[in-house]
């Protein structure tokens, strides 16, 4: 494909212009799983190319090696959102969260290319939908959380009255909960993993934390060694108390 696509008198392949936001771009479908291939295939395919047509919407269309430039040079070839049959496409990889440690485990598939390419302000108005998401999911968490001591529309006044430095000490008690989860996760074998991966997505992606989470908090913030001091513990604590179950006493963030 990249021969023919690179060849001297090879056809020119219609794209849209640099920059075009194209309409009409369909939210993500959630990840598929990788397929069993051969037990002795050493570099198995771990790249897919999903398309989208009105009619039958997402679809898997072919699974490629040796990274994602493959996956977008078939969707260059298909003509992806110009004159091809394809209105758009995707590109899934393998997800491994921790390979800034040298850890090349893999936790479940990421999103790595959208076909064709989301331009600046398409990608601003999806992040501004995320954040506005992420803020109606903290809202309901909080409310949940409280034990019917908040209400919603209490939660988010209580989010506008505290401002930055109480979002901040918020802030503090999640990154508490998803410290235990990581040296949790990191150090899990088996199915125990993906269970403690999905957990983390849970907690930063919807603020969702389900009571065995917050048992291995607790248990994790006890054995803690690397709290600098009698008045950092009492900050984490008390961030994790009012993150955990908010609304139960005035604001009071802790210097």
């Amino acid at each position: 494909m990249h021969q023919a696509d690179a060849a001297p008198d090879r056809s020119i392949v219609p794209r849209l212009a640099f920059g075009t936001w194209p309409a009409g771009r369909p939210e993500s479908a959630d990840p598929a799983p990788e397929p069993a291939w051969y037990p002795q295939e050493k570099h198995p395919p771990q790249y897919e190319l999903t398309v989208w047509e009105p009619e039958s919407e997402w679809m898997s269309l072919a699974w490629f090696t040796g990274g994602r430039t493959p996956a977008g040079i078939a969707a260059d070839l298909l003509q992806v959102g110009a004159d091809g049959r394809y209105r758009f496409a995707e590109t899934w990889g393998p997800r491994h969260p921790d390979a800034w440690a040298h850890d090349w485990t893999q936790e479940g598939r990421t999103l790595t290319d959208h076909h064709l390419d989301m331009p600046y302000a398409e990608d601003a108005a999806r992040h501004d939908a995320r954040r506005q998401q992420q803020e109606a999911d903290l809202v309901t968490a909080l409310a949940e959380r409280s034990g019917g001591v908040l209400t919603p529309d209490q939660a988010a006044e209580r989010l506008r009255t505290g401002g930055q430095v109480y979002r901040d000490f918020l802030r503090a008690g999640q990154a508490c909960i998803a410290r235990a989860l990581n040296r949790a996760r990191r150090a899990a074998q088996g199915e125990e993993r993906p269970r403690l991966r999905a957990a983390l997505d849970a907690l930063e992606e919807r603020n969702e934390v389900t009571d065995w989470v917050i048992d291995l908090t607790h248990a994790d913030l006890d054995a803690a060694t690397d709290l600098r001091g009698e008045d950092e513990q009492v900050y984490v604590r008390r961030s994790l108390t009012e993150y955990l179950t908010p609304g139960s006493h005035d604001i009071d963030v802790p210097a």
